[in-house]
């Protein structure tokens, strides 16, 4: 799945400082190449799930 995921624009290229209680709205911009359609072992593919943890 790696080869087909590109990161467009992401809160994840910099440094994110964030205070206890703080909430905040974190975009990710990505698309999915269409040349998955084409990568046999992904056949059934129905959803992608991507997560992200912050450590201290």
């Amino acid at each position: 799945m790696a080869p087909y995921f590109a990161k467009v624009e992401c809160f994840c290229f910099e440094e994110q400082k964030i205070r206890a209680g703080e909430e905040v709205d974190l975009p990710v911009f990505f698309f999915i190449d269409r040349d998955i359609d084409d990568e046999p072992s992904l056949d059934g593919l129905d959803d992608v799930v991507l997560s992200y943890t912050f450590f201290r």
